[in-house]
This record gives structure tokens, C-alpha cells and sequence, in this order.
């Protein structure tokens, strides 16, 4: 073997790496739950709503999992993350062995990538996002590849989307960037095909109410202009950072002012050397301005939206580092990437697997005060707890049906934890009021730290 070539392969040591952070993240998983999670892992455990609009094929690879290997759905949903994680680490290298032209500066560079808390962290959540990273990545490796095959580039691509609706913004930054060329359409309507196909599928006779289901749910921060305002860029600012390293509240300001300063340095120098910037590059700064443009108007303030964000991140990091090889060397990138995981691991990763989960611990103690045929209406993420970990299916969410005053059948109990500030104003507060004065919603005191009652009633009696 000629030594002054470069290898393409990774060598020994970053493969037993990958495998040690692997069996690491397996033993760090979880203990503590996102309710999102919760949710997901209840459609895998009664095989009930299974197909999510927004991720279609989360919930069901989750349930082959569970039923395929005997695992009980939370494990089989962390074991998915866990495969995600692998495949995004592989298929960083690969992309950034391409790029860089060096399997040690890919090397580097990949453990940057998989330092990130959004991959640290959503590895050992239930969550849908990093699959939907993991298979972007391979969409655009596969696609701006030298290699012919069509069918690699339409399957990652398909999968990404089916993964995270999110990921449809890959087509139209491939398709501004390459419109003249024939595989990228290909490519692109293949995967079109198969998504099309597949909320066919799974929506039955209304496919266009399926899709949009969740857009016409009426909440109001979803879409809101307000969120186009100085308010929404700040959140921008924090989430991006968010997916990058652990932030301590006093520093979301200056953390978000960096950010947005950054953001704006780098669309400056864009569009000021665009006629030299590669293809690739354009489509990774375009693929991420769309991402971060649609987030920043549906909801800045959901950090599980940036982690998406992080591929065509971190391929301007690679390209960048390409144009710039000198600027550091890859040693000192692998040093900042060790720093950098053991920070996440310390702060964000290990305080969910250690310690009692104090939502479960409400949710235990509404559940042994609530009797049987009561119906318990609390916050999203106890309902949540409620239903998986105590089989309370009948536990409701303050929404903006229960807000505007519906009741359970007459025969039917109420149970209300402490209601939000300004609950009393809301036009469904007199039929509560009502309802209490009947008997038919009680308060009840569970502990000294949580209060089954709205305080506006304890006043009133």
C-alpha cells in the first residue's frame, strides 16, 4: 500500500471509539422522559396511532422493534435512537471523508458532529429528530456524490422526509442550487413518489386532512407573525445554541446575540462571494437558511426543531475547514470535541438518568388520589406519565377545548391540578365554577407541592 495515499477507511481507533461512546449512550439512556416521547411510546405499546403526520415512520419502526426483539416500547424506541446515532456518526465520516480528502481530519470531524448536545442527548431521549438527521446526511452524500446510482439518493432522501417532514426543505435548496441536472430531479421526484405513497397509506380517504392535521389544530404559536419579531430571532439565537452545548439561563442573551451575529456574518460573506462558493456550499447554506426561515415562523421556541439544523451545519463546518486546512489542525478539533462531549455528557445527559423523576412522582400521586372512574386534566407532560406509566387513557390535556369550558359526561369525576395564571378569565370558567359548585369537579390536595384545584376555587368557598 502506497502510505502517502489516504486511506478510506477509518482505522482502528475511531471504530473502537464509536463503539465505546455506543455502548456509553446505551448505558446513559434515559430514565426521564419528553412527553412527546411518552407519547410515542404509548402508539408502540397499543399499536394505536402509530402513523404521525409530521413522522410517519418513527413510531412504526419503533413498534417492529418492540415486537420483532420482545422489547417493551421505551427500550425499543431508545434501541432506534441508538441505531440513528451510529448511522449519523458512519455517515458523517463517509461525507466528511469525501469532502475532506483525509480520514483523520473525517475522523475530527465526525467527533465534532457527534459531540453536539443535540446528538448526545436526543441519542438517550425518545424523540424523532435524530433519525431524520442521521438519514438527511446520507441524502446529501448520496446525492451530490460522483456515484451513478440513483437509488441510494432517492431511499435517504425519502426516509429523511418520512422521518421528519422538516427534511422536505432538502429538495428545494438541491433543486435551486442544480436545476440543470437530470439526478437531482430524478432523485428528487423518486422520493417525492415514495413519500406521496406512503401518507397515501397511512391517511386512508383524506390525505390532505392527515398531512395537515396539526397545522389546523388552532394553537396560536404555531405560525404566529409575532413570531417573525426581535422576539422570535432571539429564540432562534438560543435554540441553535441549545443544540450545541449546555446553556445556563443568565447567558441566553449574549448566547442568542452570538448566534444571530454569526448568522449574519456568514449571509453577508455569502452573498458576497456566492459566484465563487462551490455547489455544495450553496446548497448547505440554502438548505440551512430555509430550515432555520421555517422554523423561526412555525416555532423558534422548540429547540428539538434546530437539531435537523446541525447537517447542513456542519457540512459548511467541513466545507469551510476544506477551503481553510491550515486554519486548525485535526488533532486539536478531536481535543475540542472530547471537551466539548464530556461537558454535554456531565450537564445534559447524565442528570436524565440519575435521581427521582419528580413528574412521575405527581403522576403516581394523582393517580392514587384520582379514583377509577375520574377523569384527571393536568399539563401535557403528566398526562403523559399518566397514560403510559398508571394506564390512565381517560387523562386530558389543558387545551383549548378544555379551556373553553368542555365537561365529561355527568357521571364522570373531575380531578384539576393548579390552573394557569389567568385561567379564571377564560371564557369556559364559569361552566368549571359550575361543575365545582355541583360536586361534579373536587378539589383534592395530593401533596404540599402539587394542588389538585384551581386556586380561584379554594377563594371562592
Amino acid at each position: 500500500m502506497n502510505r502517502s495515499q489516504p486511506s478510506n477507511r477509518p482505522g482502528a481507533a475511531p471504530v473502537f471509539g464509536l463503539i465505546s461512546i455506543t455502548a456509553l449512550l446505551w448505558w446513559l439512556r434515559a430514565t426521564r422522559f419528553h412527553p412527546d416521547g411518552l407519547d410515542y411510546a404509548q402508539s408502540v405499546k397499543t399499536g394505536v396511532g402509530l402513523f404521525h403526520p409530521h413522522h410517519l415512520l418513527y413510531s412504526p419502526v419503533a413498534w417492529l422493534l418492540h415486537r420483532g426483539l420482545g422489547l417493551d416500547p421505551i427500550t425499543a424506541g431508545q434501541l432506534l435512537q441508538l441505531i440513528a446515532f451510529v448511522v449519523t456518526s458512519v455517515a458523517a465520516w463517509h461525507l466528511a471523508r469525501r469532502i475532506l480528502g483525509s480520514a483523520e481530519r473525517a475522523t475530527a470531524g465526525t467527533a465534532m458532529l457527534i459531540a453536539l448536545r443535540g446528538v448526545l442527548l436526543y441519542t438517550t431521549w425518545l424523540e424523532v429528530y435524530l433519525p431524520a438527521l442521521a438519514l438527511s446526511l446520507l441524502a446529501a452524500d448520496a446525492i451530490q456524490s460522483e456515484d451513478e446510482r440513483l437509488m441510494p439518493a432517492v431511499l435517504y432522501l425519502a426516509g429523511a422526509v418520512l422521518f421528519h417532514q422538516m427534511c422536505v426543505l432538502m429538495a428545494p435548496a438541491l433543486l435551486l442550487v442544480r436545476p440543470r441536472s437530470a439526478r437531482t430531479w430524478r432523485a428528487v421526484g423518486g422520493a417525492g413518489s415514495l413519500v406521496l405513497g406512503a401518507y397515501l397509506v397511512a391517511a386512508g380517504g383524506d390525505p390532505l386532512g392527515f398531512i395537515f392535521r396539526y397545522a389546523q389544530a388552532g394553537v396560536p404559536a404555531w405560525g404566529a407573525p409575532e413570531n417573525l419579531g426581535l422576539w422570535g430571532w432571539k429564540a432562534l439565537g438560543f435554540g441553535l445554541w441549545a443544540v450545541i452545548a449546555p446553556l445556563p439561563s443568565w447567558f441566553a442573551g449574549p448566547a442568542a446575540a452570538t448566534v444571530l451575529l454569526a448568522l449574519a456574518i456568514a449571509a453577508v460573506l455569502a452573498i458576497r462571494w456566492a459566484p465563487r462558493l462551490t455547489g455544495e456550499t450553496r446548497f448547505a447554506a440554502l438548505w440551512l437558511a430555509l430550515h432555520l426561515l421555517f422554523v423561526l415562523w412555525w416555532l423558534p421556541t422548540e429547540v428539538d426543531l434546530y437539531v435537523v439544523a446541525l447537517a447542513p451545519l456542519w457540512i459548511l463546518a467541513m466545507l469551510g475547514w476544506r477551503a481553510r486546512p491550515n486554519w486548525i489542525s485535526a488533532r486539536r478539533v478531536l481535543a475540542a470535541a472530547a471537551l466539548l462531549a464530556t461537558v454535554n455528557l456531565i450537564v445534559t445527559v447524565v442528570p436524565n438518568r440519575q435521581g427521582i423523576d419528580p413528574v412521575h412522582v405527581q403522576a403516581q400521586a394523582i393517580a392514587t388520589a384520582a379514583d377509577s372512574n375520574a377523569v384527571i386534566i393536568t399539563v401535557f407532560e403528566v398526562q403523559q406519565y399518566l397514560i403510559y406509566f398508571f394506564d390512565r387513557p381517560d387523562a386530558r390535556e389543558w387545551s383549548a377545548e378544555v379551556r373553553a369550558g368542555w365537561l365529561p359526561p355527568a357521571d364522570r369525576r373531575v380531578l384539576i391540578p393548579a390552573a394557569p395564571p389567568g385561567w379564571a378569565s377564560e371564557p369556559g370558567w364559569p361552566a368549571w365554577k359550575s361543575a365545582v359548585a355541583a360536586g361534579r369537579a373536587r378539589p383534592v390536595q395530593v401533596s404540599d407541592r402539587y394542588l389538585l384545584y384551581p386556586p380561584a376555587v379554594v377563594e371562592s368557598e
